[in-house]
């Protein structure tokens, strides 16, 4: 799934897609699946920096600070930067 987002989010780099239409239709969803694999993408990214670079971008792009869930739980949580393995 997150491949499938990355390659959305290139499109949307690229202009090859359009992103106004993207965002009215898929913000949402795209918002909730990095939120919740927000861990793994930032353990992924310890080891090379550039994994889904262009999905984060759009995440950070996107993503609203003040949204909550139907339990009135915050969602779309920023992308921690853990630190450094070595």
């Amino acid at each position: 799934m997150l491949n499938y987002y990355e390659f959305l989010a290139v499109g949307i780099a690229q202009q090859d897609l359009d992103k106004d239409l993207l965002k009215a239709s898929i913000r949402g969803i795209m918002c909730n699946l990095v939120d919740d694999a927000r861990i793994m993408i930032a353990e992924l990214r310890q080891n090379d920096p550039k994994t889904m670079e262009h999905l984060v971008h759009l995440y950070e792009e996107w993503r609203r600070d003040d949204a909550i869930n139907h339990n009135g739980e915050i969602t779309e949580r920023p992308i921690p930067r853990l630190p450094d393995p070595r």
